[in-house]
């Protein structure tokens, strides 16, 4: 076993089993705020704090906050047009979605539920149409 102490969180891991950047996606599954965050991105590449704050029913200063660690981290990149900043995951989502579904269920059955969520709002809202 191995650990990683981040800030006021030590995160355990089983040795040799996970590189470095499953670790530290691992431990952003493991946090709600993080991980709501990451989720949210991945759903919605290109978001924006204020986005992602709405997204999320928490304060831009909250958000900014955490964001600024998972780009410590190299999970999230930044990327700014003018005064415009969006943020998306680096490398893309799906890595990081076929990870959670092999090694985080909980957080894969909590995405995928409201992955229907999204689809049956879109159904409702096209019927209307």
């Amino acid at each position: 076993i191995t650990s990683v102490r981040r800030g006021l969180y030590k995160f355990f891991y089983p040795a040799n089993l996970f590189g470095e950047r499953q670790r530290d996606v691992l431990s952003v599954l493991s946090l709600e705020r993080p991980r709501e965050l990451l989720l949210n991105i991945i759903d919605h590449p290109e978001s924006t704090q204020e986005t992602l704050a709405a997204a999320t029913k928490v304060s831009q200063p909250t958000v900014s906050w955490h964001l600024k660690r998972l780009i410590e981290l190299g999970i999230v990149g930044r990327r700014q047009e003018g005064r415009i900043v969006t943020y998306s995951v680096v490398g893309g989502g799906s890595e990081i979605a076929t990870f959670i579904k092999t090694y985080h269920p909980t957080v894969w059955e909590m995405w995928s539920s409201r992955l229907a969520d999204i689809f049956i709002a879109y159904s409702d809202a096209e019927e209307k149409k």
